[in-house]
């Protein structure tokens, strides 16, 4: 594959998100796949790899040997020579505004492709106004949101336009998420929605939101995000109730950006999550079924709306109140469900009246095993046809068939299906 030393090295990957993706590697992995772990403790990094080796060997002639890295995300020195050892780094440590441009720097400098599970927009956009030219003329690929957070939508979104005639655009999108079993988030990404809830952070956010998409596409996007934010509505596509998509603010803006450089820019985009437990119910909100749900959902809003704001003005005011909750935080932990299986239902109309519609289908809770599936299997990708890479920033679906091919082909169910024009029902 190449002269380094390692193909691929998962950094910062003795977190909860970090364990379930080396566990993925280590299943998952092709032959000949030389990989490692990285992280700044020897202690963490031999548990998890002994961890690794015995799962890996269990009804297994052909156990995995996983060799560990000392690399600390704070020193330049440590991600340079992390860097400079292998093809791809998977970098899983958050939050990402804390640290991940050391590690973004080094693989530019020392060409080495760069993946991440940031959902972190506005870091994003700041890492590529520093580096974007840089890693371009490097054939250098910067891939970010490459965990649940955005491939299910976004790889879903560019199957319909695939799907479409050559001369033809998609116009309008739903997509409708759903997932079986318990869920939780990742240490790193709590701490980042800690830090969204400080009014200097959320003026930052906002700002890096902005300049992370096209000029043309920003007005576009704030609108999909009001149609995303609704409280509750009803999917005439799905049949089913949907509230608010917990991660639609941001595939929003990254939907918005590739959409833009595939060349459907303009899109009419909503991200929404289907309600449990009520599919199939009279569609019309003018009955029981129908006011009930949504008055609860208001009146929840209500009684969290003023608790929150008292929130953010605690953290923003005081930083003792932020110490103690990230203290708290620091405890947490959530090992995921494996058996847990998230569900994309995407339909798109084409400017002709075309209907395309798609289902994205992976195995585990959307935070950990989802994510872990997801990300490895992006890196995996990258590290075995590093060649082929697109170059410069990016998100997955700048990979196009290749990467949907790989997914398809390591379980994870796309299909797309095409509708007649002005068709009221899917075929």
């Amino acid at each position: 594959m190449s002269i380094r030393e390692f193909d691929l090295v998962l950094l910062g990957c003795t977190g909860d998100a970090g364990q379930a993706v080396a566990h993925t590697v280590a299943r998952c992995a092709p032959k000949g796949l030389r990989w490692a772990l990285a992280g700044r403790s020897e202690k963490k990094l031999k548990d998890l790899a002994a961890a690794v080796e015995a799962k890996s060997g269990q009804g297994n002639d052909d156990q995995v040997k996983v060799e560990w890295v000392i690399a600390d995300c704070s020193s330049s020195d440590q991600m340079h020579a992390l860097a400079s050892r292998t093809v791809v780094i998977l970098s899983l440590a958050g939050p990402y505004a804390l640290l991940g441009e050391r590690v973004v720097e080094a693989c530019v400098a020392e060409h080495t492709h760069f993946a991440d599970i940031t959902g972190e927009v506005y870091w994003v956009a700041a890492m590529k106004e520093r580096y974007g030219e840089f890693a371009a003329r490097a054939g250098v690929c910067i891939c970010s949101f490459c965990g649940y957070d955005c491939i299910p939508v976004e790889l879903s979104i560019h199957e319909c336009a695939h799907a479409l005639a050559a001369d033809d655009r998609l116009q309008k999108v739903e997509c409708v998420s759903s997932f079986t079993g318990t869920g939780g988030m990742p240490h790193g990404t709590l701490m980042t929605m800690l830090d969204m809830f400080t009014l200097s952070q959320s003026v930052l956010i906002a700002r890096g939101l902005w300049g992370f998409l096209a000029s043309s596409e920003r007005m576009h996007a704030v609108r999909s995000v009001l149609r995303s934010a609704l409280p509750f509505s009803w999917s005439r596509a799905t049949g089913t109730f949907t509230v608010p998509h917990v991660m639609f603010s941001i595939t929003t803006p990254v939907v918005h950006a590739s959409a833009w450089r595939a060349g459907f820019g303009g899109l009419r985009f909503v991200d929404r999550q289907r309600v449990p437990g009520i599919r199939g119910l009279d569609t019309s909100v003018w009955t029981l079924f129908g006011l009930v749900p949504i008055v609860l959902t208001l009146t929840l809003i209500a009684l969290t709306a003023l608790p929150l704001l008292a929130l953010s003005l605690a953290l923003s005011l005081s930083s003792s109140v932020y110490k103690a909750i990230e203290r708290a935080l620091l405890r947490y932990s959530y090992p995921g469900d494996e058996t847990a299986v998230v569900t994309v239902l995407t339909t798109a109309t084409a400017a002709s009246g075309a209907v395309v519609s798609a289902e994205f289908e992976c195995a585990g809770d959307p935070g950990i095993w989802c994510t872990a599936k997801l990300a490895a299997e992006t890196a995996m990708h990258m590290a075995t046809r590093p060649q082929t890479l697109p170059k410069g920033f990016v998100t997955p679906s700048a990979m196009g068939q290749a990467l949907v091919a790989h997914l398809r082909a390591a379980g994870v169910r796309i299909e797309t299906k095409r509708a007649a024009p002005h068709a009221s029902k899917q075929e």
